[in-house]
């Protein structure tokens, strides 16, 4: 069989692609590592990417933040960037779901 009728794996096709997502940062690890929750559930640590760490962008539980998960091992990713406070869909609070505003009752014609 030469190279040429080699067939590629699915892995070492998507290789070189990394799948990015955004997670939250949940706690510091030593060595510039976190521990990050993806929105469906799962944990994975990462690193800072070299353009936050020579920025010296501080990250602290809570924060919102971008990342590529390694095709290799979905259970390491890099941090690529801080999403700003500004830019995140403000999540309804559960008391501010249900209520209603506070509206005076319409006033009745007396003619």
């Amino acid at each position: 069989m030469t190279a040429v009728d080699r067939v590629p794996n699915d892995h070492t096709q998507n290789a070189d692609v990394p799948v990015p997502l955004e997670a939250t940062v949940i706690g510091r690890l030593p060595n510039e590592m976190f521990r990050l929750r993806l929105a469906d559930g799962r944990e994975v640590v990462a690193h800072a990417a070299q353009n936050l760490r020579m920025a010296y962008v501080r990250l602290v539980p809570g924060d919102v933040v971008r990342i590529e998960i390694s095709p290799f091992d979905h259970g390491k990713a890099r941090i690529t960037k801080l999403v700003p406070r500004e830019q995140l869909q403000r999540q309804p609070r559960r008391h501010e779901s249900t209520a209603q505003p506070d509206t005076p009752p319409p006033e009745e014609s007396n003619s």
